[in-house]
């Protein structure tokens, strides 16, 4: 079954996903967070007093399934003040509670922005944009770093999908506004 389903908040445009890794990274992961949140949810909601510790030990479990490095999740998870303050803007419907749709775009908007202050250090010249060859200087150099795979996947989805005029470009504005609008 075809389960990978990415595609853009705002247009509804349906993204790519070009090798079967990451395909297969992705139905995993999709999987394994919905069983994880529904294991966690009383009638399918958690409380948002919860919802920090909730995602805090998903990401901690798929350690154990092998979704996820034990030094990726600590990377991860270090900003615990920025996760914070994701969840208060998160509550979409002001119910005190999170669903697992809410949950999901929480973790997507968690990550855009711990992405981001990754993603500045691929414009090597500062100009704004990130060009394939300043992603491969940057990727090259993280060699080993426990993000590398992660990365090195993000960076060629960004590029399949968001280099909408094939010119080996991306603004960080696109690359940002992209990332907080996936829906999955």
């Amino acid at each position: 079954s075809n389960m990978t389903d990415i595609k853009c908040g705002v247009t509804g445009k349906q993204y790519v996903v070009n090798d079967s890794e990451t395909k297969d990274l992705l139905d995993q992961w999709q999987t394994f967070t919905a069983e994880y949140f529904n294991s966690r949810a009383t009638d399918g909601k958690v409380a948002k007093a919860d919802v920090i510790e909730v995602y805090e030990s998903l990401m901690k479990a798929s350690v154990e399934k092998s979704l996820m490095k034990q030094e990726e999740v600590d990377d991860f998870l270090k900003n615990e003040s920025v996760l914070a303050e994701t969840v208060d803007e998160y509550d979409l419907n002001s119910d005190g509670f999170f669903d697992l749709e809410e949950f999901k775009s929480l973790s997507v908007k968690y990550e855009s922005k711990f992405a981001e202050s990754t993603i500045k250090e691929f414009d090597l010249d500062g100009d704004g944009f990130i060009t394939r060859e300043e992603a491969d200087t940057v990727l090259g150099r993280m060699a080993g770093h426990p993000n590398e795979a992660n990365m090195t996947v993000m960076f060629k989805f960004i590029f399949d999908n968001f280099d909408t005029d094939g010119d080996g470009k991306l603004s960080l504005p696109e690359v940002y506004n992209a990332y907080k609008n996936m829906k999955w």
